[in-house]
């Protein structure tokens, strides 16, 4: 005799589907995570390293373009560590949208996206910023744009949290 498939009911299948979305969820949450980690240590390096007189011209960061990265990649770590929150209080069922009102568009993949998002266009300008104190001549007209990349790096968390989150 034939073995019959298993029937799979409408309400299995939308388990399957939601189990799904949320183990993309949770990949995408370790991914960035990461991310964002390994980003961090290497700015930090980078950073250690410029403090070095003997540094050469790399040492201009720890001039006046120093508290602006700072503040960015600060205000970026602010926005994952209230991402976390939200996840650990989602997780542990506390009411953190009546404790934080938060509309309900607001979850914390949307806070921990845009803060990933926040990091990266940071990091970015930095290391630009860097390579181009190492290398001034390697693109013809950049040392104009290269003093401008403190500045969009320190508006940069300005413009992500001004951006709408309910799309």
């Amino acid at each position: 005799m034939e073995a019959t498939p298993p029937r799979i009911t409408f309400r299995d299948a939308q388990h399957r589907v939601h189990m799904d979305i949320v183990k993309t969820r949770m990949f995408l949450l370790g991914l960035g995570s990461g991310t964002t980690l390994t980003l961090f240590i290497a700015s930090i390096l980078l950073m250690v390293a410029s403090y070095s007189p003997t540094a050469g011209a790399i040492s201009v960061i720890c001039g006046w373009p120093y508290p602006l990265y700072r503040a960015a990649f600060l205000a970026s770590l602010c926005g994952l560590l209230y991402g976390a929150v939200v996840f650990a209080w989602r997780r542990n069922s506390v009411d953190f949208r009546r404790a934080l009102h938060l509309s309900p568009a607001v979850t914390y993949q949307a806070i921990l996206s845009y803060s990933y998002a926040c990091f990266v266009i940071v990091f970015a300008c930095f290391v630009l910023f860097a390579l181009l104190l190492l290398a001034p001549d390697a693109v013809p007209g950049a040392r104009k744009f290269r003093n401008t990349l403190p500045l969009i790096a320190f508006m940069a968390p300005f413009l992500v949290a001004a951006w709408p989150k309910d799309r």
